[in-house]
């Protein structure tokens, strides 16, 4: 993630580099301590370009989706609570970094890498992909239903005080949702994803 951020944004980096290594070696700073203002520097990258990430190509935003639902089936092995704030797209925190095994902590290292990356591209782009169309996920819900799908996690998605799921059931729907969405054409995906941000 570091280094993405060296090669896109060379001159927010080179300056944070040099006070981080200069507090760092002066003792200003514990090991802990430049773990923190290093995640702080790289969360604030992110918030800044979450917005354009919706603008990506609809190829890229489909590979994002598919990589979304491995790193969530991932989580469920380890943190149901995990699995269900990931899996709803509320990212990653360093509590939830700190609480999984390595092998989930690499998943979302490698999914947030590739936000950043689409992200980054789709600073680039001017055109926003088409709205999301009414009726348009109609034959994932029924799809979802014939899967086993619950209702009570629709019911949740539209009002998330609404519906009473365990974490084990609202992780196992949430990556049955996002893996039949994942399945979709990329332009479908590309309009559910910028409508999300809108």
């Amino acid at each position: 993630m570091l280094t993405l951020i060296q090669e896109s944004f060379p001159e927010e980096y080179g300056p944070f580099e040099t006070q981080l290594l200069r507090d760092a070696s002066t003792g200003a700073l514990n090991t802990q301590q430049v773990m923190e203002r290093t995640s702080t520097f790289i969360t604030a990258i992110q918030l800044r370009l979450l917005p354009d990430l919706p603008k990506a190509s609809a190829a890229e935003l489909k590979a994002l989706m598919v990589q979304h639902v491995a790193a969530t089936q991932v989580l469920q092995k380890y943190n149901l609570h995990a699995c269900r704030e990931f899996g709803a797209g509320r990212g990653s925190t360093m509590e939830m970094y700190a609480s999984l095994p390595e092998e989930a902590v690499r998943a979302l290292q490698a999914y947030s890498a590739t936000e950043m990356r689409t992200a980054i591209s789709g600073a680039k782009q001017k055109l926003r992909h088409a709205p999301l169309k009414d009726g348009a996920l109609e034959p994932v819900v029924l799809r979802y239903e014939k899967a086993g799908g619950s209702l009570e996690f629709l019911a949740v998605m539209a009002d998330p005080s609404s519906g009473v799921l365990t974490p084990a059931e609202h992780c196992r729907d949430t990556i049955l949702w996002l893996q039949l969405i994942s399945e979709e054409s990329p332009e479908l995906i590309a309009s559910v994803l910028s409508a999300e941000e809108d």
